[in-house]
């Protein structure tokens, strides 16, 4: 590496990132905030938005497992999801639980509102 304002894209190529998103603004990219928690069995991970505004995008995990769940904590909601392009609409100060694991999920895919955000 010949300095360090080429850090980033090194390690970018050097190991994959955990969580990813699909939102190219500034904005976006820092307000939202993860944790990933690695189980025996499952990767769990707790996305959130820190902002006021609702964000809409994509995301893509780094896992091996072959299954997913999305889970709503204010409705208790939980759909099938997927470890790329995964969209993600988080209301301001939202969040959301993904599960991946090697289990076959049973929930359903459920139709996603799109920018039908309170005003």
């Amino acid at each position: 590496m010949p300095d360090e304002t080429s850090l980033a894209q090194a390690l970018q190529h050097a190991a994959r990132p955990d969580f990813q998103i699909s939102a190219t603004d500034e904005a976006s990219r820092n307000t939202i905030g993860f944790i990933r928690r690695r189980l025996a069995n499952a990767d769990i991970y707790l996305v959130v938005n820190t902002s006021n505004q609702p964000i809409d995008t994509s995301a893509t995990f780094s896992t091996t497992h072959k299954f997913a769940e999305e889970w709503d904590g204010d409705s208790a909601a939980i759909s099938a999801a997927s470890a790329t392009a995964q969209p993600i609409y988080l209301a301001a100060y939202g969040s959301r639980v993904f599960v991946f694991s090697d289990t076959p999920s049973t929930a359903k895919p459920r139709p996603r509102p799109r920018n039908n955000w309170p005003t």
